[in-house]
């Protein structure tokens, strides 16, 4: 698995931009190797995230930080949903070949502060009106790590839209493309934001996916407010004229896919109707439902690898491609700021989240064990009645437990079996103890004692944890 040093890539992005000033073009960017353009991947976003402003420096650390400590998983092209490190990637380029991320969370009761405010705390992400995908509630089954999926994208214009702009490769250098100085500007990358927030009954999530440039519809205003529009007067006053059909969102959104052709230069006004757009780095511009072949980075989004891998994010048709649902402790840990993100750690794949232990069925193994133990009840009872029969300290020690146990018909030994070193739960694990003299006993109030190797109880047990491994072996 390949693992980059981000700083080093971020230096490397810098020279390469440092030794072409008038920038490489997409033609000489297209001749790098995709290992090549995953270390510019790792570069871009390290630029991103400690050379942009500060509040956006702050809101991509903590984004990162749930991509990789949340449990990221991805869907192929065929097959079911796989962790991230299974695609031999660093955690950069999950956000940059235009693929989305959703994020789900939840409302949790005395705890005000959710994972979506979390991420932004004291700013707030720009507002959009329009955007073709979006997220929608419903039951969409169980990850592997038993977390539920309740949300997945969609190609609708659903959800609560908003964005920041990005300095991709960082505030102040020059894009290693164009050449041009890089400025939060809208044309150096876009991190897209759609929401749906959670309630006490429901949960929240977040769809997050970044693009080459800032759509047309993020300034408040009618388009007015934003730097870029009131440097590029030409601009706005070209939007202007489109924005009657802007607001008949499907429409408009058919219409202008057709006369600008969008990333693609494929209507004959393509390259007329480009001149007025927010050129980003690649050449391209961002109009409505239309995308070209590049990522935010310049590398090839995962659409077109998947010609030659199949390995890469799919999903459905190029939607729901990867999903992150963190459990309460992860969300804790990253709130109270127990769980980092590294920004060096932009060139590694996060460790694949551990995999949930498959349930026994318990009430059948403990039925075993427990008939096993009333035997062993009867068995030394009528032993320890011998006239030359005894029982040390410690064998009546465990006898008090068994009895307390079969009492209650075991019902505290409820358990999977990865919360303990061997299957079959607390119960059977305990008696093992008892046999073997190793480990803690896990069952409560179980007694810590050790038998004699060879005596009686020890013997009686010993045929107990046979036949519970034998129930075990039967599920």
């Amino acid at each position: 698995m390949p693992q980059f040093s981000a700083n080093h890539c971020y230096m490397q992005y810098r020279a390469i931009a440092e030794q072409n000033p008038q920038g490489l073009g997409m033609d000489a960017f297209r001749q790098y190797s995709e290992l090549e353009c995953q270390m510019l991947d790792v570069g871009w976003w390290y630029g991103a995230m400690t050379a942009g402003t500060p509040g956006n420096n702050s809101i991509l650390n903590r984004m990162f930080a749930i991509l990789w400590h949340g449990g990221l998983y991805y869907r192929p092209k065929h097959g079911t949903w796989r962790p991230w490190s299974d695609t031999d990637m660093p955690i950069a380029t999950a956000l940059s070949r235009s693929g989305g991320v959703v994020v789900q969370y939840r409302q949790r009761p005395g705890i005000q502060l959710t994972l979506w405010d979390w991420v932004f705390q004291n700013q707030q992400p720009d507002r959009r009106s329009h955007a073709t995908h979006g997220i929608e509630r419903g039951n969409y089954g169980t990850m592997p790590n038993n977390q539920p999926k309740a949300f997945k994208e969609n190609k609708k214009d659903e959800g609560n839209h908003s964005g920041i702009n990005l300095a991709g490769g960082g505030l102040g250098n020059r894009n290693a493309i164009t050449g041009k100085q890089i400025r939060e500007d809208g044309r150096h990358g876009h991190l897209y934001f759609c929401h749906t927030a959670a309630t006490m009954n429901q949960p929240g999530g977040f769809l997050v996916k970044a693009e080459s440039s800032a759509p047309l519809d993020t300034a408040d205003g009618l388009f007015m407010n934003s730097p870029y529009w009131r440097e590029n007067p030409n601009q706005r006053v070209a939007m202007l004229a489109l924005s009657p059909i802007w607001f008949v969102p499907w429409f408009g959104a058919a219409l202008v896919d057709t006369l600008t052709g969008g990333g693609l230069v494929r209507q004959p006004v393509g390259l007329a109707a480009g001149a007025i757009y927010p050129q980003a780095q690649t050449g391209d511009f961002h109009a409505l439902g239309v995308s070209g072949e590049r990522g935010v980075t310049g590398g090839k989004k995962f659409k077109s690898i998947i010609k030659f891998d199949e390995n890469v994010p799919y999903g459905e048709n190029g939607y729901d491609v990867m999903f992150v649902n963190p459990t309460d402790d992860t969300v804790d840990g990253l709130i109270q700021g127990g769980l980092t993100f590294n920004p060096d750690d932009l060139g590694r794949s996060p460790p694949a989240p551990p995999l949930p232990q498959p349930e026994t069925s318990s009430s059948r193994v403990n039925a075993v064990l427990v008939a096993a133990l009333q035997d062993v009840i009867k068995q030394y009872e009528k032993e320890a009645s011998g006239f030359f029969a005894r029982s040390s300290r410690e064998s009546q020690q465990v006898m008090d437990w068994i009895r307390g146990v079969v009492a209650t018909d075991a019902a505290n030994v409820t358990y999977r079996n990865g919360e303990m070193p061997m299957q079959g739960g607390p119960l059977l694990w305990t008696l093992k103890y008892y046999v073997r003299g190793s480990g803690q006993p896990a069952a409560a109030g179980a007694p810590a004692v050790k038998l004699t190797s060879g005596g009686r109880l020890h013997k009686m047990l010993a045929d107990v944890v046979t036949k519970g491994d034998q129930a075990v072996a039967r599920l």
